[in-house]
Formats: C-alpha cells, sequence, structure tokens
C-alpha cells in the first residue's frame, strides 16, 4: 500500500500485476487481508484512472464488478464479505475518487447493468437480521455510496429498506456496534439525502433516545449522539423539536472525545445552546478531574482505570471550541495539577489543554483584553492577569523541568507570541533561563523565545543572550570535537536571527570569523551545514564593507550547491546564496557561474531522483534571482557547454530571455504540480512560484499566455485536494486572477464552477478567500460578471440562510461589493437579507452588516423601490424592537436602520410617506425624544432653544436654531441666515440643530 499511495508513478508500469494481486487478495480466508486489499484497491484505481486508456479501464471496471456479483451470490460468507469490499472500492473510486483527476469514469453499459444486479443484492441482505457484523458493515458502506452515486434512484428504491433494516437492528441485535454503526450509516444518509431528514429524525429518535438512556456507561451508545447532531448540522430546523427531549440525556456522562466533537456541531446548529452546553461540560469533568486525581495521589500504584479516564477528559475538551468563553478558573482549580504529575501522557494533554484554552476567554470584541498588532494580547483585569500568570508559570516550569526532553520542547514551542505580555514579566522569563542549558533543540527553542520576548524586555535577557553568544565563540575557537561546533553555530545564528537588534553590533566580526572558519578546509559536512546556515543569517544585516566580505564569499557557496553529497548542506548553501544576492544587489550569478543555471535546472526537472526540500529551495532562489533581473538561458547554457540532452531547456529565438526564463521554470513547476504524490507544503510552494513569475514586470503578458489552461486547472485540482491549504491555494489564485485579467476569460465557467463547491460554512477563512476571488473576477470583468454570479448566488444565499452567525458578516460585505450585478437577483437576495434583519436571535454583527447592505442596494440599484414595501417593513420592525438585544447592541443597529432611511428617501422620494405609516409616527417620536434630550442639554449648558421656528439675532454667536422638517411641520422648509444670505434648505425628515459655533447631535452637544 505505501507505494500505491506514495510513489505511485512507480508502480504504473505494474498495474497489471497488482490488479492481479488484489483480486486473490479478496478472495483470502483472512478478513485482515481482505480489507487491506480493499484499500490498495481504492488507490490502485484512482492511478489506473491517470495513467490507463478509457478501453483499460472499462475493461478492468467490468471484470471488478462482475467478480463483485459473482462473490454475492455465492454462499460462502468470506467470499460475500470481499466482494461486497471489491464493490465499495469500485464505488467509491467513481463517486468520490475522480473529481479530482478531471474528467468522471465512464461505466460500460455491463458495468451498469452488474451495478444495478448488485444494488438489488445489497437491499434484499441488508434487511436480514441474522448478517455478520463485517458484512453488515460493508452493505450499509454501500447503501451510503450508492446514495452518492444516484439520490434519485435511491429515493425510489432503497429509503424503506434502509429504514426496515434500522428497526430490525435496534429491535433484535443486542450487539452494541451493530447499533453503533446503524447510528453512523442513518446519520451519513441523511447528509445526502436532505429532504428525508423530517423522516430520518422521525424513524430515528426514539432510538437515540433509547440509547442515551442506558443507566450503564458501557450500555451506552453514543454514536447515537453523532447521528443526532448530523441530523442537527442537515436542518437545525427540523431538529429544533426534538432537542428538550434529549439535553437531560446528553450531560448525564462524562464526556469523551467524539462526545464533544458532536456536542460542538449540536452548538454550531443551535447557538443559543453553547454557554449551557460548555458550562454543563466543564462541570461534569472539573468533578471528575479532581476525584481521579485524589485517587492517583492517594494510591501506592498506578491506577490505569482513572488515568485513562482523566486522559479521555482531556482529550475531550482539546477537541471543543470555547473561544470567547473564559476557562481560567477550570483550568486553575482542575488542569493545572496534572502539569507536573508523575504520568507521562497526563503531563502531556494537560499543557496542550492549557495552551488550547488559555486565551480561550481574551477573544471577542466584547472582552476587556487587546492585542497588538504583533499579535501579543494584552491582559486587562486584576483576577483575569492573576489566573493568566499563573497558569503561564506553571506552563514555563514544566518547559524547564519535565522530566522529558521532548515535553520541554513541545512546551517552548507552543509559546507563540499570544503569550509575550505574560513571559516578559521579570519572575517568568528568569524561570527559562535554565533551559539555554539543556539539550541542543531546547536550546534552540528557548533563545527563540527569548529573542521574540527580548523585545519587550530587552533589559533583563539581552545580558543573558550575550552570555551564550560568548560561550559560542569559545566553543567555535577552542573546541575540536565537531558536533560542539556544528551546535555552536546553529545556536549562533538562532541568537543573530531572533534578535537582529541585539547582534547588529557583533555581525562584522562574527561575519569575518565565520567566512575565516568557511574557507578552512577539512570540515565535516555537518559542521559546514550549520556554518553556512550562520553565514545566511549575518548576511542579512550585513552593511559597508561586510557587503563586500559577503561578495568574496559567493564562489565558495556556489561551489557546496553544486556539491551535491550531503542534501542538508546543499540546501543551506541555496538559502546562504539567496541571502547574499539580496544583500550585494548583484544577480548577475548565472553569467558568473554558468555551470549552475543548468544544476538548479536539473534539480527542477529531477521527479524524485531530488527531494522536495531541495527542489523548494532552488524555486526560492530562481525567484530571487529573476525577481531582479532575468538573464537570458540560451546564451548562459551554450556557454557552460550544456549537452544535448538539455536542448529542450533552451528558448526559442522569437523570445526575449526573460520570456524564456519564465517558461522554462513555469514547465518545470507544472511538471511538478502534474506529480500525484505531493504534500501540501509541496503545492502550496510550486503554485506560489508560479504566481510569482507571472508578476515579474520584466515577463511580458503575452509570454505564458499557452500555459494558463494548465495552471489554472492544475491550480484548481490542488485547491479540491490540498484541503488543509485551500486557503493559501486560493490566496495564489486570486493573485493570479489580478495579474492575467481578461486573460481569464476563456476559464470562467472552469472557475466558476470550482469556486461554489468551496462555498461552505465549515472554513471561515477558505469563505473570505473564496468570496475575494469572486470580487476579484468581478473588478476584472465589471458588467461581463453578471451571467456567471447567478450560478453563485444560490449556494451563498443558502450558506447565510444555514449558518448566519458564521459567515452572515463576511457573505454581507460580498454582496455590498457586487452592486449592479444583483439588479435581477433581488428576489432571492432581499429576503435573506431582510430575515437576518429583523431576527433577534442572530448576532449584532450580522444583523447590522445586513442593514449596511440594505444601505448600499438603496444607492446602487434602482430597482429596489419595487421592493420598499419590504424594506420599510424590515426597518420599522427594527426600530420598534424592545428587548431582546442588549441596550448597547440595539443603540448600533438601530443607528444603523435609522441612518438608513436618508439614501431610501433619496432614491423613493415622496412615497416613503406612503409606504408605511409607522414610519412617520416613529419619526415623530424620535424628533420628540431628540429635542428633549437638546433641551436638556442646552440647558445645562444655559443656552436659549426654540423648536419648530428660527430666532433671529444680531449677534451670530447666539444664534439658536432647530429646525425639524416632517408631516407634522410642513411649514419649514428653508433656514435663513439674515447676516450673509445663506439659505439651509431642508427636506422631508430632515433634522438640524445649531447655536453658535456649537452643533448638537443626539449623543449630545458637540464643537
Amino acid at each position: 500500500m505505501p507505494a500505491v499511495k506514495h510513489t505511485p508513478s512507480t508502480v504504473v508500469p505494474y498495474l497489471d500485476l497488482v490488479f492481479e494481486g488484489i483480486r486473490v487478495a479478496l478472495r483470502d480466508l483472512s478478513e485482515r487481508v481482505r480489507v487491506n486489499a480493499a484499500c490498495v484497491l481504492q488507490y490502485a484505481l484512482s492511478v489506473m484512472y491517470t495513467s490507463m486508456g478509457s478501453s483499460t479501464v472499462i475493461k478492468l471496471l467490468d471484470s471488478f464488478l462482475g467478480d463483485s456479483l459473482n462473490g454475492l451470490e455465492s454462499k460462502k460468507k468470506d467470499l460475500q464479505h470481499g466482494a461486497i469490499l471489491c464493490f465499495n472500492a469500485v464505488l467509491f473510486s467513481i463517486t468520490n475518487g475522480t473529481s479530482s483527476y478531471g474528467a468522471a469514469v465512464v461505466l460500460s453499459s455491463a458495468s451498469v447493468s452488474y451495478l444495478h444486479e448488485i444494488w438489488q443484492c445489497v437491499n434484499a441482505k441488508i434487511v436480514n437480521p441474522s448478517l455478520l457484523l463485517e458484512i453488515r458493515r460493508e452493505l450499509l458502506n454501500s447503501l451510503i455510496l450508492l446514495a452518492s452515486y444516484d439520490t434519485v434512484k435511491f429515493r425510489e428504491r432503497s429509503i424503506p429498506v434502509v429504514l426496515a433494516a434500522a428497526s430490525t437492528v435496534f429491535r433484535v441485535a443486542t450487539c452494541r456496534e451493530e447499533h453503533s454503526m446503524m447510528f453512523l450509516a442513518m446519520g451519513k444518509l441523511a447528509a445526502i439525502l436532505r429532504d428525508h431528514v423530517t423522516l430520518f429524525l422521525d424513524r430515528m429518535m426514539p432510538h437515540i433516545q433509547a440509547a442515551l438512556g442506558q443507566k450503564s456507561k458501557d450500555d451506552r451508545c453514543l454514536e447515537a449522539v453523532t447521528c443526532f447532531a448530523t441530523l442537527a448540522e442537515v436542518s437545525p430546523k427540523a431538529a429544533r423539536p426534538y432537542l428538550r427531549q434529549i439535553l437531560a440525556l446528553l450531560f448525564s456522562f462524562p464526556p469523551t472525545v467524539g462526545f464533544t466533537r458532536d456536542i460542538a456541531r449540536i452548538c454550531e446548529a443551535f447557538p443559543e445552546l453553547r454557554s449551557t452546553c460548555l458550562s454543563k461540560i466543564l462541570e461534569a469533568t472539573k468533578q471528575q478531574l479532581l476525584n481521579a486525581h485524589h485517587r492517583l495521589s492517594i494510591s501506592t500504584g498506578e491506577n490505569d482505570a482513572d488515568a485513562v479516564l482523566s486522559l479521555e477528559s482531556l482529550s475531550a475538551l482539546s477537541s471543543l471550541d470555547f473561544s470567547g468563553y473564559s476557562t481560567l478558573p477550570f483550568l486553575c482549580d482542575a488542569v493545572i495539577c496534572y502539569v507536573s504529575f508523575p504520568h507521562e501522557e497526563l503531563r502531556r494533554a494537560a499543557i496542550n489543554l492549557c495552551f488550547k484554552l488559555l486565551l480561550s476567554g481574551c477573544t471577542g470584541s466584547q472582552l476587556p483584553c487587546g492585542r497588538t498588532p504583533e499579535g501579543v494580547v494584552v491582559h486587562h483585569g486584576r483576577d483575569h492577569t492573576r489566573l493568566i500568570n499563573t497558569i503561564v508559570s506553571k506552563l514555563v516550569n514544566a518547559a524547564v523541568s519535565d522530566p522529558e526532553s521532548d515535553i520541554r520542547l513541545h512546551t517552548l514551542e507552543s509559546f507563540t507570541e499570544e503569550y509575550d505580555h505574560a513571559l516578559a514579566l521579570q519572575h517568568v522569563v528568569s524561570s527559562l533561563f535554565p533551559a539555554l542549558h539543556d539539550k541542543h533543540q531546547n536550546r534552540l527553542a528557548v533563545v527563540r523565545l527569548l529573542g521574540r520576548v527580548s523585545r519587550r524586555n530587552p533589559a533583563h535577557i539581552y545580558p543573558m543572550l550575550r552570555k551564550i553568544m560568548v560561550q559560542c565563540l569559545t566553543e567555535i575557537q577552542f573546541f575540536e570535537h565537531a558536533k560542539k561546533q556544528e551546535q555552536a553555530f546553529s545556536l549562533l545564528g538562532a541568537i543573530v536571527e531572533s534578535t537582529p537588534d541585539f547582534s547588529k553590533p557583533y555581525v562584522p566580526s562574527l561575519l569575518n570569523s565565520c567566512v575565516k572558519r568557511l574557507r578552512e578546509p577539512s570540515q565535516t559536512a555537518a559542521v559546514l551545514t550549520a556554518l553556512l546556515s550562520c553565514i545566511g543569517k549575518l548576511v542579512r544585516y550585513a552593511e559597508g564593507d561586510d557587503v563586500r566580505v559577503a561578495a568574496e564569499i559567493r564562489p565558495v557557496v556556489v561551489q557546496h550547491i553544486l556539491d551535491s553529497s550531503h542534501l542538508p548542506k546543499k540546501r543551506e548553501a541555496l538559502r546562504a546564496l539567496g541571502d547574499i544576492i539580496r544583500t550585494t544587489r548583484d544577480v548577475n550569478i548565472f553569467e558568473v557561474h554558468p555551470e549552475l543555471l543548468s544544476v538548479l535546472l536539473q534539480a527542477l526537472h529531477g521527479g524524485f531522483k531530488e527531494t522536495w526540500p531541495v527542489r523548494n529551495d532552488v524555486l526560492q532562489l530562481m525567484g530571487i534571482i529573476g525577481a531582479v533581473d532575468p538573464i537570458r538561458v540560451k546564451e548562459i547554457l551554450r556557454n557552460s557547454h550544456v549537452n544535448d540532452s538539455n536542448t529542450e531547456m533552451v528558448p526559442s529565438f522569437g523570445l526575449r530571455g526573460e520570456d524564456s526564463i519564465a517558461q522554462t521554470v513555469v514547465r518545470s513547476v507544472l511538471q511538478i504540480l502534474s506529480l500525484p504524490s505531493l504534500t501540501d507544503e509541496q503545492s502550496v510552494g510550486a503554485v506560489n512560484v508560479i504566481v510569482k513569475i507571472i508578476s515579474l514586470r520584466e515577463v511580458s503578458s503575452s509570454g505564458l499566455i499557452p500555459y494558463h489552461a494548465e495552471i489554472i486547472s492544475l491550480i484548481l485540482k490542488h485547491a479540491r485536494l490540498q484541503v488543509r491549504k485551500r486557503e493559501d491555494i486560493l490566496i495564489c489564485l486570486t493573485s493570479f486572477v489580478s495579474h492575467i485579467k481578461e486573460y481569464v476569460r476563456p476559464y470562467l465557467d472552469e472557475l466558476t464552477l470550482a469556486v461554489a463547491s468551496f462555498i461552505s460554512a465549515s472554513d471561515i477563512s477558505v469563505l473570505n478567500q473564496t468570496l475575494a476571488l469572486v470580487k476579484q473576477l468581478r473588478r476584472c470583468f465589471r458588467e461581463e460578471f453578471r451571467p456567471y454570479l447567478s450560478s453563485l448566488l444560490i449556494p451563498i444565499l443558502n450558506l447565510v440562510e444555514e449558518s448566519p452567525h458564521a459567515a452572515g458578516e463576511n457573505v454581507f460585505g460580498f454582496l455590498s461589493e457586487m452592486g449592479s450585478l444583483l439588479e435581477d437577483h433581488l428576489d432571492n437576495v432581499l429576503p435573506v437579507v431582510c430575515d437576518v434583519i429583523v431576527n433577534a436571535s442572530f448576532s449584532n454583527t450580522s444583523r447590522v452588516a445586513a442593514v449596511e447592505t440594505l444601505r448600499s442596494f438603496a444607492q446602487q440599484l434602482p430597482s429596489l423601490r419595487f421592493h420598499a414595501s419590504r424594506c420599510v417593513h424590515c426597518l420599522c420592525r427594527v426600530l420598534k424592537e424592545q428587548g431582546g438585544v442588549k441596550a448597547t447592541a440595539r443603540g448600533s443597529l438601530g443607528s444603523a436602520a435609522s441612518q438608513l432611511f436618508l439614501p431610501l428617501r433619496r432614491t423613493w422620494g415622496k412615497h416613503l410617506k406612503i409606504l408605511h405609516q409607522s414610519f412617520s409616527l416613529w419619526l415623530q417620536g424620535t424628533t420628540e425624544r431628540w429635542l428633549g434630550s437638546i433641551s436638556d442639554s442646552a440647558a445645562s449648558c444655559g443656552i436659549p432653544l426654540t423648536q419648530g421656528k428660527i430666532q433671529r439675532c444680531n449677534d451670530v454667536r447666539k444664534r439658536t436654531i432647530v429646525a425639524v422638517r416632517s408631516p407634522h411641520a410642513p411649514e419649514l422648509t428653508v433656514i435663513n441666515y439674515p447676516q450673509n444670505g445663506h439659505r439651509i434648505p431642508l427636506k422631508p425628515y430632515d433634522m438640524y440643530y445649531e447655536t453658535g459655533f456649537v452643533r448638537m447631535t443626539r449623543t449630545g452637544i458637540t464643537g
């Protein structure tokens, strides 16, 4: 399996033999062999779709589906199990695996016939109450895959069968595992068949209640919570009536990892339950942890049951999102006692939980803690700060004194910039100093940590770093042991990199010393690796004469790049050369060292011969050189006597040197992106290089047009494949679109289809970047983008309706920017916006964003007047709202809603009064309250005030004017200034107040 999964290109020539071996293994007597054979078959089929012709693919699929049908008709249980495993692997490759490889798999008529016959067998067998457990599990997997394959036919053929099978299992089966897999299968089917959620809830809720109501923990089936969480995610509205029935059952037992994840999903579906659920879970877990700690402390031996229970509870809490919910008292009372506990795994879990929850109560706009631009959290409040410092001090002690070196290292690396405010305290940072004498990796980690924290407390940290620097220089000069010198160079480089301000006075002497050592012969490869790394970091801060020193060692660094005997040394040499070029600003490297270019290009074309880290460093180096002054490849290669085997890298005569280099690099990177076994980091790195090349000013816009189709196709492919790095890839794609602009027009259909699949509330950062990409497309094509927007609006609006708390604010900003493109879609967009505005259960931020979106519509969309009644009804409901929103929130929301009437009045004019009588009544009451507050403020300042008329005075500084034009004061149409002849016209619903040089607003008097 590893060869098929990680290096598929090596398996392609032997796929026929692989498939024959899999066919034999699927009939093996061992269940483990059959299961592993099915896993290998999935990967092998994925490789087959990309490396074999369509006729061969169809032939093999016919063969495997025929084998599956024959096996299912057999009476031997082993053959039945292998047959259904084979069918699931084939169906999985068809439904799930092909979207990443381009065109979908086309089944022959024979394969379709086999598939439907197998489907009938699955329906017939699943209702059998005496099925073996492993066969029932695979049959349920088959039904899930069949539902994805053809949802329409599944509704007709299999929904009654599935419900009957579930009833049979819950009624007859005594095995808890059968109940578990049935709950999970029903949840997955509900996620596919969303329109049948009500039916699933009606049938499954009695079984869910029964499974959670068991008195014994062993009899309790927590997969029932997973099933309900899935149903609630799919349709919160349908699941809400059943909440009261199971809330009491959910928290009757200590939480597990899976249970907490399901609770998080339920809280996402019902946000109003989040605070209650989190407090209940913390309360139950705290009591359990304290009891377990007491028993573990007084027992003579290690109580495995209590240790396992505590470990499971700590791990369960780590899987929950406590953002905006303070857990500091819980951590101080129940968790930090485990940080120094004798049990290693408990210490590790407690440390991880502390880092996960420590700052959970410091995030959010309503919380008192601030955050600097660097990401440092600044704590406020005496009790809050005391608890934070207590926990941080405990974690620092663990980073210094834990018996396990890897735990100490992990703790040091977990102190990110967010904790610098607490770490910079003198008594805390002093506790870190003993770690400077720990193992080498721990020393490197604590040096980087102290270097970062030194910006907030340099007086206390710099002396210790200076002492360590002197120690490193002593070891370099007087210790002959290679390991000591290697570690000293590494530590010195870490000090320079983490504290450039501290190190800058020492850079000249350190650089000259390191250069002298670099020129010495007989250095070991490990020492040279650390030395090159240190030199690269010193060169970054070289100035004056030090730049000349850096230029002089460039030939030595190039020679180390040409030497491939030690890859870590080669990587550090590549990085050091990049730093030298940045500092010296001399990019004529290929002209002086023509042999270097062929070596770098061979590294890019090397396939699996070169490791990816080396190729990544080569890409970065070529980007540094090419970004300043690209060189003519053909002349360089001719001068370096490149042999004929590399002629494909030589550009044609019709292109400029800059364009030919760009094409050469792009072709190389596209070959890398076509490899089927790239990691997420590799994918992002390669895509980033292409985008940087496209952005070069020296490269003509037309030189890379032939590659646009392949570039867009591969970027979208990797955006689908690399889920963890999807946001970074979409950022690169947005930048790519912004550079090529109108050249992306032929690929708009492909782009919008891919973008629609990324619209989801499961990852808000990906959603934000997806919307940014659509905004960029709209800016590039303006009105031409109108036909493509319609395919994106429906999933976007569905997202707001399903998850307004998570996605509402971002989507409303997107809708505002779409502007006139929404002219034909107001019938779909406006109901969603208005529903969010009037729904008091939504967050105030989302509702204000919806009001702002309506404001932008009023300014940009003339057709909004046809929906005037809906808008006015909506806004008046907000302005009349009493309760349900906190006073501060109500103020900001009411302010946004009331300010919206001005653009509405400008758009609709006199029709606004006719639309809704309640608006005039609201205006009258608001005006009276506003003028009342003005009167009180004016009286306290000794300012005379008149209402509904103008008091004329000769002294302009004593003039007092209050003017309100409304249906109840129609005579006020203009304010005259007799002193200078100025006139201020008042339109309907305008409010104006002035006295001397003081203007009055609703919040009081301002200068």
